[in-house]
């Protein structure tokens, strides 16, 4: 489960995974506001999943 860095927020399954389909390398803690960044093992992982659905 994806926390946020600054405040300890604990996002939900499905509020992160909508979340990476935004394609920008930040995201937004719903809680604090402040920036997150998606890791590039995510990143491949997602792209993994993306191209095995098709």
């Amino acid at each position: 489960m994806p926390t946020c860095q600054q405040c300890g927020y604990k996002w939900g399954w499905m509020e992160a995974f909508f979340k990476m389909f935004t394609f920008k390398k930040k995201l937004r803690c719903s809680s604090c506001d402040s920036s997150q960044y998606v890791s590039k093992k995510t990143r491949m992982l997602l792209s993994l999943f993306i191209f095995t659905s098709l």
